[in-house]
């Protein structure tokens, strides 16, 4: 039977071992979704390496980008 509903929680990226952290407490503590903000170039890591990493560790949360700028990230 499929949830009514999801839970999830957003970050931006620290760093990227600090973002799977996060994304891996979030999976413990029964979260379904996990998103990363991927903008600010010069201020957080970029979101990518890390929801790479939290797909390779993870069992079963979903995990994706909340935010891409496309002018900082071309």
């Amino acid at each position: 039977m499929s949830k009514a509903f999801e839970l999830g929680v957003v970050t931006t990226v620290p760093s990227t071992l600090g973002a799977i952290g996060y994304g891996l407490a979030a999976e413990a503590l029964g979260f379904d979704r996990v998103a990363f903000g991927n903008t600010a170039p010069k201020i957080y890591h970029p979101a990518w390496p890390a929801i790479a990493a939290m797909l390779v560790q993870s069992e079963r949360i979903k995990v994706g980008p909340y935010v891409t700028n496309p002018i900082t990230r071309h």
